[in-house]
């Protein structure tokens, strides 16, 4: 019905493929029906350390347990290091780009 959208980045021609039997290790009463689809399961941890690695060899900083309590822009006059002011619970620090 969406041409646009798309699962894990390709369009299948159907993503449920049919329906199974419930497995027998399962609690039956709180599942109505199975389905087999074409669903890709992903690995958290291998995902984790992809990502880290790429972040790596772009040479992003990685900054966790803070909680961000003020951004503002840097203006053109300050001497400073990146566009933002971040005041974090801990300190404050200058970065380009902020992701919360």
């Amino acid at each position: 019905d969406h041409p646009e959208l798309s699962y894990m980045g390709v369009r299948p021609p159907k993503v449920l493929i049919g329906r199974t039997e419930i497995p027998k290790s399962v609690n039956s009463t709180f599942i109505q029906a199975a389905y087999e689809t074409i669903e890709a399961c992903v690995r958290s941890r291998k995902l984790k350390e992809v990502l880290l690695d790429a972040l790596h060899d772009q040479s992003v900083n990685l900054v966790f347990n803070r909680t961000i309590v003020d951004v503002k822009r840097n203006s053109d006059s300050e001497k400073r290091i990146g566009k933002l002011r971040v005041v974090t619970n801990i300190g404050e620090h200058d970065y380009d780009i902020v992701v919360n």
